[in-house]
């Protein structure tokens, strides 16, 4: 049997029995109408222990209150008393509630706002004005505890200046065609205006030029040990131009940016003031859905807007949200609603392409399925769903209509534990051959995964013309998630050829439509901070290059590094060595 945990310790005198309870607080007093207290409930006994009881206690009803889990709710003005009973005790919780608000309005401008007419991209900014009763107001913002229905808009909030400094104002920023009203709230008091918002309009499709769809590309964040965007400690700004002389010198001219913090702002200033030949894709960083991160997700889309328009040479195009409606995402998801919104609003107010980063499986309508008579991938091809119940598909056909290209992940590495792919290859003798086989079929497998979305946006959608990019694959040179028979420097290297040979060499498809035409590989450098996801790069942490990067045939510029081991392909990885 388990025993009961107590708040306090136990005197030694037996017997114990329970002397009554007591409730915390113990007086409710103005609490204001709309607001909520917690309510401890204690049972008392005799040898001084207490044990919280509050889940199994009652409350009495009431007409100006309800609970719920323990929480108490102001619901009407007005006084008295709560009854609480846990086995046979009770006492007394007496309330006062309040309602100090008579009022709520809207202004624009300092003129009261009666409706609202906004295309999708257009913001207003607007101030929420409450009268208490003794005739005073007081501005309130979402952070407050404004609400606003949000059909047709999203909500946030801005610093503007004013005769005295800054001020915080409301901002709707319109996100999709709608026609109805706008309902704010505060405390108990509400204020409704008119609202309509035009329908989108997607217009002709962005493509991303030739000159740049011909770079050598890579996933670039200059994270060095002792930094990262967890405690918002950035590199130097000297310390990403040391990186970007180093990827101008391997080739790479093309780097996918994954927000637009500090260090994307330092990235792009340091292309822009060196005249270094290089394009960003810039990414906006979702941290989840609207409702639950809709402040830093604005943040994000605002500092986005500011760099397009400051450095329009420098980002050849910009990505709304990193894997965030996979679902294995469990940290920043966000539903593909969202992220349709955010695409629309963002395509609203620039020029350049705008896309999303997800994980190749959500823009599929079939798993990868090997070819017949044969079971090296998996065999069945079967329908996808999220969480695999088919009653919640993905529902990314929505974003899929509004982007202007797909930046699709494969990780065949990131994959193998999971059944996905036979990366032992069992079927071949044990030795060097066996690992040659893994990475043969590896790219197999990112290649049949992102034929999966390319035959779901042709055959189903009817998106032919959309291009799809490879925004993210890579494979490991240091076995840093106990992926052992795969992860090594010999196999990144074959990882990278192989991938690169189908994106930009004799593998290369007729158009842009047909097979991917840029591929952001995934790393530039290895990143400390990342502990077991770390090892992906092609530079150490040290800025070292690697033996994928200096065994390169078209790098002949960078050497092998004093102490680098000098490899051949009878050293790969693979699965019983």
């Amino acid at each position: 049997a388990c025993q009961q945990t107590s708040d306090s310790s136990p005197a030694a005198d037996a017997p114990v029995t329970m002397t009554g309870i007591s409730v915390t607080p113990s007086v409710i007093t103005d609490l204001q109408v709309t607001d909520q207290v917690p309510i401890v409930v204690k049972a008392l006994y005799s040898n001084g222990t207490t044990k919280t009881v509050s889940y199994r206690a009652t409350f009495s009803t009431g007409a100006h209150y309800s609970f719920s889990l323990n929480v108490l709710t102001s619901t009407a003005e007005g006084s008295g008393t709560i009854t609480v009973t846990y086995q046979d005790f009770t006492a007394d919780l007496p309330y006062t509630m309040v309602d100090n608000y008579t009022s709520l309005a809207l202004f624009a401008g300092g003129t009261p706002l009666t409706s609202v007419t906004a295309d999708i991209g257009d913001d207003l900014e607007f101030t929420a004005v409450a009268t208490l009763k003794d005739g005073s107001t007081q501005e309130v913002t979402l952070a407050d505890g404004l609400a606003l229905s949000r059909d047709g808009f999203f909500c946030g909030t801005r610093e503007i200046a004013d005769g005295s400094g800054t001020k915080t104002v409301n901002v709707l920023h319109a996100v999709d065609g709608m026609s109805g009203n706008i309902t704010a709230t505060f405390k108990s008091r509400s204020a409704s205006v008119d609202a309509s918002v035009g329908d989108f309009a997607f217009g002709a499709r962005r493509f991303l030029p030739a000159e740049i769809t011909s770079r050598k590309a890579v996933a670039y964040s200059g994270y060095r040990t002792g930094d990262s965007p967890n405690t918002q400690t950035y590199p130097e700004k000297s310390e990403i131009l040391e990186d970007l002389q180093l990827l101008e010198e391997a080739g790479f001219s093309f780097l996918r940016l994954f927000d637009t913090s500090v260090h994307a702002y330092r990235t792009i200033e340091n292309i822009d003031e060196n005249n270094l030949d290089m394009k960003v894709q810039l990414g906006v960083w979702i941290a989840g859905s609207d409702a639950a991160q809709g402040t830093a997700n604005w943040e994000q889309i605002e500092g986005a807007l500011d760099l397009i328009a400051s450095y329009p040479d420098v980002i050849a195009s910009v990505s709304i949200g990193n894997e965030c409606m996979v679902d294995w995402n469990t940290w920043a998801s966000c539903p593909p609603a969202d992220i349709r919104r955010y695409v629309q609003y963002m395509r609203s107010r620039v020029s350049v392409p705008v896309t999303t980063d997800d994980n190749w499986e959500p823009f599929a309508k079939y798993d990868i399925q090997d070819d017949p008579g044969k079971d090296l991938i998996g065999p069945t091809g079967a329908l996808i769903y999220r969480n695999g119940d088919v009653n919640t598909p993905y529902e990314t056909d929505q974003v899929a209509k509004v982007i202007d290209y797909l930046a699709l992940h494969t990780y065949p590495i990131a994959d193998s534990p999971y059944g996905i792919w036979s990366w032992q290859r069992t079927d071949v003798e044990a030795g060097p051959a066996r690992g040659v086989a893994m990475m043969d079929l590896a790219l197999k497998v990112a290649q049949k995964q992102y034929q999966a979305a390319r035959d779901h946006l042709t055959d189903d959608l009817g998106l032919s013309d959309m291009p799809i990019i490879i925004s993210e694959t890579g494979w490991k040179h240091a076995d840093t998630s106990n992926w052992p028979g795969r992860s090594h420097p010999v196999n990144a290297k074959m990882y990278y050829d192989r991938i690169n040979e189908w994106v930009y060499g004799s593998g290369r498809a007729a158009s842009a439509a047909e097979g991917p035409w840029v591929c952001f590989y995934f790393e530039a450098f290895d990143e400390p901070w990342k502990l077991g996801d770390d090892g992906w790069g092609f530079w150490d942490k040290d800025r070292n290059p690697l033996y994928a990067l200096w065994a390169q045939s078209d790098s002949d510029s960078i050497d092998m590094p004093v102490g680098g081991t000098a490899y051949t392909d009878d050293d790969v990885a693979y699965y019983g060595m």
